[in-house]
């Protein structure tokens, strides 16, 4: 047995899932590997498959990070950051 499945009615990342859904989320973050496997099957047992997503932490904040990239065309770092914070 790889994973330790208990004898429950609906499992926790689906219960988690549903509740993300019912809150208007579309995006689950998470910083645990083991959390991002079971999130990302609940997703496909919940049936939100394509509606909603699971992603790591890091790529949040790396999203974030290069956001202003993407939309300028422009790196926004050291001393370009803080200009951009000023306008």
């Amino acid at each position: 047995m790889l994973f330790y499945e208990p004898k429950e009615e609906e499992r926790i990342g689906v219960k988690r899932v549903r509740m993300a859904a019912e809150g208007g989320a579309n995006v689950i973050v998470t910083a645990c590997p083991f959390c991002m496997v079971n999130i990302e099957d609940a997703i496909k047992v919940a049936g939100f498959e394509g509606k909603m997503t699971a992603i790591d932490l890091a790529e949040l904040a790396e999203r974030q990070m290069f956001r202003d990239t993407v939309i300028t065309g422009m790196p926004v770092v050291g001393k370009d950051a803080k200009e951009a914070k000023d306008a």
